[in-house]
């Protein structure tokens, strides 16, 4: 309940221009004891990111 989770995602620019990608994380809680949205937001990041580079 208290823990904490690492989530790990290789983003990748396969085209030929420099691009900014907006990476996205939802989560859910099928056992909540509150009431809960299915699935919500609950982190971001942008990454921008030179033709043919990746980032994690």
């Amino acid at each position: 309940m208290d823990g904490e989770i690492e989530v790990s995602v290789t983003v990748r620019n396969a085209g030929a221009r420099p691009a900014e990608e907006v990476v996205q994380l939802y989560a859910s809680d099928p056992v909540a004891q509150v009431a809960r949205p299915a699935v919500q937001l609950i982190g971001f990041a942008r990454v921008p990111l030179e033709p043919g580079r990746a980032a994690w």
